[in-house]
């Protein structure tokens, strides 16, 4: 889903598509287009997200490629 980008869509709306999210080094470094899109690649780590307002709860950490929540973990 990450690397070949993913549709959304809502009852009554139209659908939104998602072009990749996602790019990993090559194993030939002569794909320049490649090498580049997996270098604009942002991973981010966040601790304590808070998710509900009304009790506190919270995720320990959250790790988010270019924007998009990927992983959680307890």
């Amino acid at each position: 889903m990450l690397r070949k980008g993913f549709s959304y869509a809502q009852i009554g709306r139209p659908a939104a598509k998602f072009g990749a999210m996602m790019a990993f080094p090559p194993a030939n470094p002569n794909l320049t287009e490649v090498v580049e899109a997996a270098g604009s690649v942002r991973l981010r780590i966040l601790r304590q997200v808070r998710f509900d307002t009304k009790t506190n709860e919270s995720i320990d950490v959250v790790l988010i490629a270019n924007g998009l929540p990927v992983v959680t973990l307890e």
